[in-house]
Protein backbone atom coordinates (compact mmCIF):
# COMPACT_ATOMS: atom_id res chain seq x y z
CA UNK A 1 0.00 0.00 0.00
CA UNK A 2 1.22 3.50 -0.82
CA UNK A 3 1.98 5.80 2.11
CA UNK A 4 -0.63 8.40 1.15
CA UNK A 5 -3.31 5.70 1.29
CA UNK A 6 -2.10 4.77 4.78
CA UNK A 7 -2.24 8.42 5.85
CA UNK A 8 -5.76 8.64 4.45
CA UNK A 9 -6.83 5.69 6.64
CA UNK A 10 -5.40 7.47 9.69
CA UNK A 11 -7.44 10.58 8.91
CA UNK A 12 -10.64 8.67 8.11
CA UNK A 13 -13.17 9.26 10.88
CA UNK A 14 -14.96 6.04 9.85
CA UNK A 15 -11.84 3.86 10.13
CA UNK A 16 -11.60 1.62 13.17
CA UNK A 17 -8.89 2.20 15.76
CA UNK A 18 -7.13 -1.06 14.85
CA UNK A 19 -7.08 -0.05 11.16
CA UNK A 20 -5.51 3.28 12.04
CA UNK A 21 -2.98 1.59 14.32
CA UNK A 22 -2.01 -0.85 11.55
CA UNK A 23 -1.70 2.02 9.05
CA UNK A 24 0.62 3.91 11.41
CA UNK A 25 2.72 0.77 11.87
CA UNK A 26 3.02 0.35 8.08
CA UNK A 27 4.07 3.98 7.70
CA UNK A 28 7.37 3.05 9.34
CA UNK A 29 8.31 1.47 5.99
CA UNK A 30 8.45 4.90 4.34
CA UNK A 31 11.34 7.21 5.11
CA UNK A 32 10.36 10.56 3.68
CA UNK A 33 9.65 13.99 5.10
CA UNK A 34 5.90 13.83 4.46
CA UNK A 35 5.54 10.62 6.48
CA UNK A 36 7.81 11.87 9.26
CA UNK A 37 5.88 15.13 9.56
CA UNK A 38 2.61 13.18 9.59
CA UNK A 39 3.83 10.86 12.35
CA UNK A 40 5.07 13.82 14.40
CA UNK A 41 1.63 15.41 14.00
CA UNK A 42 -0.10 12.26 15.26
CA UNK A 43 2.42 11.82 18.05
CA UNK A 44 1.89 15.38 19.25
CA UNK A 45 -1.89 15.63 18.91
CA UNK A 46 -3.55 15.46 22.33
CA UNK A 47 -6.88 14.69 20.63
CA UNK A 48 -5.49 11.40 19.27
CA UNK A 49 -6.12 8.13 21.03
CA UNK A 50 -3.10 7.15 23.17
CA UNK A 51 -2.69 3.96 21.14
CA UNK A 52 -2.22 5.98 17.95
CA UNK A 53 0.17 8.56 19.38
CA UNK A 54 2.24 5.73 20.89
CA UNK A 55 2.27 3.93 17.55
CA UNK A 56 3.44 7.13 15.86
CA UNK A 57 6.38 7.38 18.27
CA UNK A 58 7.31 3.76 17.63
CA UNK A 59 7.08 4.21 13.85
CA UNK A 60 9.29 7.29 14.04
CA UNK A 61 11.81 5.21 15.97
CA UNK A 62 11.84 2.50 13.30
CA UNK A 63 12.38 5.06 10.54
CA UNK A 64 15.24 6.67 12.47
CA UNK A 65 16.88 3.30 13.17
CA UNK A 66 16.81 2.33 9.49
CA UNK A 67 18.89 5.41 8.70
CA UNK A 68 21.66 4.01 10.90
CA UNK A 69 23.18 7.35 11.88
CA UNK A 70 22.67 9.49 14.93
CA UNK A 71 19.47 11.44 14.33
CA UNK A 72 18.56 15.05 14.91
CA UNK A 73 15.89 14.78 17.60
CA UNK A 74 14.93 18.46 17.72
CA UNK A 75 11.30 17.50 17.12
CA UNK A 76 11.04 15.28 20.20
CA UNK A 77 9.81 18.07 22.48
CA UNK A 78 6.66 18.23 20.32
CA UNK A 79 5.65 14.64 21.08
CA UNK A 80 3.21 13.63 23.77
CA UNK A 81 4.80 11.72 26.68
CA UNK A 82 3.61 8.30 25.47
CA UNK A 83 4.87 8.88 21.90
CA UNK A 84 8.18 10.19 23.24
CA UNK A 85 8.49 7.15 25.53
CA UNK A 86 7.96 4.74 22.62
CA UNK A 87 10.51 6.52 20.45
CA UNK A 88 13.15 6.86 23.17
CA UNK A 89 12.55 3.33 24.46
CA UNK A 90 13.24 1.91 21.02
CA UNK A 91 16.35 4.03 20.51
CA UNK A 92 17.61 3.27 24.02
CA UNK A 93 17.25 -0.47 23.37
CA UNK A 94 18.86 -0.58 19.94
CA UNK A 95 21.22 2.43 19.81
CA UNK A 96 21.73 3.74 23.37
CA UNK A 97 24.83 5.71 22.33
CA UNK A 98 22.60 7.94 20.14
CA UNK A 99 20.96 9.31 23.28
CA UNK A 100 24.20 10.51 24.90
Amino acid sequence: MEYRELMKICNDSDARLDEKDDAIDYLSEFDNSEVIEFLIKIGSDSDQDDLLSSAAGESLGHIILKRDYKPDLNFIHLLLPNAKAELLGLLKTVKPDWLL
